[in-house]
């Protein structure tokens, strides 16, 4: 009951969001931001009579936002169709290889379904970057994603007051709701953390707004502390110093946002040693990856078998330490390459260069944010191996989106250069606003 109470207020909350931002309820821009609301919350809020992994309320919306993209190009066509981003090109490539990987794969049933869900994401992903965004439709993701961290921060405050936190996480007594894994929430609350944050230093947005964002920001801090995960809070800093400097700000906001940081690093990281996160031991894992890999490293193993790859390594290679067998890479790119190989990850950081291309290329508030988010994501990913969990395309998904984005949204220490936008003091909404 409890979950099902927190997707019903989440849905409310992004409706209210919409409104808020354009003035009435943008269906495509609302499911989306709703969906991006829900992927930290994750197995917190469960739909009973859905069968797994279908059950959670992010796959739902995933699943509604995903159809109604596809609904929108093929009703309305090229009025609300863009020319499709050069990165989905590489998205596509990125899917076919490793479709292809199962052929030669020493593990071909992990394969088959690690595959499968990789190409949900990425069939997702480009359903959503084929309908054409305005400033508004980005503000209300924006918003909702905002929304979703106080869900997130009350969840994780309600657990812990109850001593319910880490009852079904994989790591112990740490705060853990997608996949029940401490790393992979952290990891997901980095991107709407940062849009808070962002939110938080722009001039422009109403101070309603930009208090709806300090609480926003304020109640993730607590929920990546109880993470007790040192990647996700690395990421984080890393990507609120970048908009500092990126943004050129040398006044209260730059102080503001130093302090934040500053006191989460103070006590989160002291709190992530009071619960006791300490080394996985994951440079072994890199070492037994690394060495399972020598003899197909051009084509890789086949996508998924990072625990055989491991096993079989550790079993040749009894100085790697056996007391540890069949565990995953808890690295991106040192999983990619065991995996996919060096072609697929030379798609994979192609992926990621496109996204911080076309993010950078919008010098704006916006597009620093998704630099920053993309920053994070690589950073995350240095402790974790994610490319087939929602958060990872959410990421790309929203760094794709900036190049949508219209309104001059100049933000910086020489004042903002706008146009008029709803939410914001100097003005009426600008966009369509149509659907």
């Amino acid at each position: 009951m409890f979950s099902v109470a927190i997707a019903v207020c989440l849905v409310v909350a992004v409706c209210a969001a919409s409104l808020s931002e354009c003035g009435h309820i943008k269906l495509h821009a609302a499911l989306l931001g709703a969906y991006g609301a829900a992927v930290p919350i994750g197995a917190a809020a469960t739909l009973p009579g859905l069968p797994a992994p279908y059950d959670t309320l992010s796959s739902v919306l995933g699943l509604a936002a995903g159809a109604n993209a596809v609904w929108i190009v093929w009703r309305l066509g090229a009025e609300r169709r863009v020319d499709s981003a050069p990165e989905v090109v590489l998205w596509i490539a990125l899917a076919v290889w490793i479709c292809i990987s199962w052929y030669w794969s020493i593990g071909p049933s992990q394969t088959y379904s690690a595959a499968l869900q990789l190409v949900s994401f990425v069939v997702l992903a480009i359903a959503i970057v084929q309908v054409d965004y305005d400033a508004d439709d980005i503000r209300v993701v924006e918003t909702s994603l905002v929304v979703g961290l106080w869900f997130v921060g009350f969840v994780a405050i309600d657990q812990w007051n109850s001593g319910a936190i880490g009852a079904n996480t994989v790591s112990g007594d740490r705060f853990g709701t997608v996949s029940n894994d401490p790393g992979l929430t952290a990891a997901a609350l980095v991107l709407p953390m940062l849009v808070a944050l962002g939110a938080v230093i722009d001039p422009r947005r109403r101070a309603v707004l930009r208090g709806l964002a300090l609480g926003g920001f304020g109640l993730g801090a607590v929920a990546l502390i109880l993470t007790a995960t040192r990647g996700g809070l690395i990421a984080l800093v890393v990507g609120g110093v970048y908009l500092c400097i990126a943004l050129g700000y040398r006044t209260s906001a730059m102080a503001g946002i130093s302090v934040s940081i500053g006191l989460l690093a103070v006590v989160g990281l002291p709190a992530i040693d009071r619960v006791g996160a300490g080394s996985t031991g994951r440079t072994s894992i890199w070492s037994a990856m690394l060495a399972g890999c020598e003899a197909r490293c051009i084509a890789g193993s086949g996508f998924g078998t990072s625990r055989q790859v491991h096993a079989s390594a550790v079993l040749a290679n009894p100085h790697l330490g056996r007391d540890r067998l069949r565990v995953e890479s808890h690295n991106l790119w040192v999983g990619a390459l065991a995996e996919i190989g060096a072609i697929g990850l030379l798609i994979l950081a192609m992926i990621f260069a496109a996204a911080i291309s076309v993010a950078w290329s919008q010098r704006d508030l916006g597009g620093h944010v998704a630099v920053a988010a993309v920053g994070g994501l690589i950073l995350t990913n240095l402790f974790l191996s994610s490319p087939d969990f929602k958060y990872f395309w959410l990421v790309l998904v929203f760094a794709t989106l900036q190049r949508c984005r219209r309104g001059g949204q100049q933000v910086g220490p020489g004042g903002p250069l706008v146009r008029p936008v709803r939410g914001y003091d100097d003005g009426s909404s600008y966009g369509r606003c149509q659907i």
